[in-house]
């Protein structure tokens, strides 16, 4: 799961510890909790993101990667992480040590 924290300044917080708090999920295990955390839906791995943009492992074509894209509310891949490296809109930022 990828969190998407929210600046807390700007929604009227002190820190964005005002929010954060531990707790125990159905089966007694340790979580915490963050209602700074803004997300419509976690599907497959994927976090669809009330704004449209989504946060996924999967490539266009349906392919698992190693590592993350983040993709436009028009399903452009604009931001991808994985072990070949760094890139934005398709341009190599940093080189990764994988693959």
């Amino acid at each position: 799961m990828i969190p998407v924290i929210m600046h807390p300044r700007k929604h009227g917080l002190n820190s964005a510890r005002d929010h954060i708090k531990e707790d125990l999920d159905m089966e007694g295990h340790k979580i915490t909790n963050c209602s700074l955390v803004q997300a419509d839906d976690f599907q497959a791995g994927d976090v669809l993101l009330k704004n449209g943009w989504v946060i996924t492992e999967y490539d266009e074509d349906g392919n698992m990667i190693d590592g993350v894209i983040i993709k436009n509310n028009k399903g452009e891949e604009v931001f991808r992480i994985d072990s070949s490296g760094i890139y934005f809109r398709g341009v190599l930022l940093a080189k990764g040590g994988g693959e």
